[in-house]
Order: C-alpha cells, then sequence, then structure tokens
C-alpha cells in the first residue's frame, strides 16, 4: 500500500514539474493587456517604445522606464503659412500650476522649445489629455505622448487622435 502511495505521490511531483515552468511561461493578465493596447496602436500607426523620462531637478532617483508612444508623419513640415515650427522640445506635467509654467501645470524640459504655431497647438491640447500622459514631446522620431496605459484602448484611441492632430500642426 506504500509503495503504491509512494508511485502516486511521485507521478504528482513528476507532473508538477513538467506543468509548472510550462505555466510561468504564461502571460500575465498585465501583460497581456499590454499586448492588446500595443498591438492596437499600431493599427492605429502609432509606435511604442519603452523608456525614461529625462530626469528632472527635483528628482530623488531616476525616473522609472514607462512607454512612449509616437506618431511619426509621413513627411515633416519645417515651415508652415510662413512661420518655422520649433525643433526638439519635452514638456513634463508638472506637479502644480505655477505662472512660469507653459498652460498652467506643464513645465519645459531643457532648452528645446516648440515654435509658436505649435504653442498655440499645445495651449488646445494640454487640457485635453487625461492625467495619465506624464509628458508630450517632439523628436527627430516624430510627436510623442509618454502615458502610463491607464484608460485602455478607449484613452489609446483618443491619444493617437490628437497626436495626429499635433503632427499636422
Amino acid at each position: 500500500m506504500s509503495t503504491n502511495l509512494f508511485f502516486v505521490l511521485l507521478l504528482i511531483g513528476v507532473i508538477a514539474m513538467v506543468i509548472g515552468p510550462i505555466m510561468m511561461l504564461q502571460p500575465t493578465s498585465l501583460q497581456r493587456r499590454q499586448e492588446q493596447l500595443r498591438s492596437r496602436a499600431i493599427e492605429l500607426g502609432l509606435r511604442v517604445k519603452v523608456t525614461s523620462l529625462p530626469r528632472q531637478a527635483t528628482d530623488l532617483e531616476a525616473p522609472e522606464a514607462i512607454p512612449m508612444y509616437y506618431f511619426s508623419p509621413p513627411q515633416e513640415r519645417e515651415e508652415r503659412d510662413g512661420q518655422k515650427q520649433g525643433g526638439t522640445w519635452l514638456l513634463f506635467r508638472g506637479a502644480y500650476e505655477h505662472e512660469t509654467n507653459f498652460n498652467g501645470h506643464w513645465m519645459w524640459h531643457g532648452t528645446g522649445r516648440a515654435g509658436s504655431v505649435e504653442q498655440a497647438k499645445l495651449r488646445y491640447l494640454l487640457p485635453q489629455l487625461p492625467a495619465s500622459v506624464l509628458a508630450v514631446g517632439k523628436s527627430p522620431e516624430g510627436v510623442s505622448v509618454y502615458w502610463t496605459e491607464a484608460g485602455g484602448v478607449p484613452t489609446l484611441e483618443q491619444l493617437a487622435q490628437r497626436l495626429k492632430e499635433f503632427a499636422s500642426v
């Protein structure tokens, strides 16, 4: 009787050792959600890159990596309506509103600034962004948002529309 029990326990142990690692390879619900969001972003014409925001003077630690969703227009327009567009720039969402910030809570990072046409569009765009957007920027890659992915696919679709609107400036 004890021999049969030993073989049953041994069989259960072997099965657990085979199935356990296979189950650990399965994506978690968070990973499945991220994959769904990022696949939808590609369908919407966006690209996704996981990167860290630049460190600010007030940061005690280096910022954690965050997804950057960006839209690269087919062709960049250096000038529109006779006004030169700004170069590379980045706006952080600040913790508080201040008169030196751009449009309330938004703070410029570094010396880059948006051009006058871009700034006018930003004044319209920024209040429409959800609190889960931590930064907005423009670089050679295109226009981007650093987003915590809160709000799911509906928020992603709104962000994609806003990025495309802004890229048309």
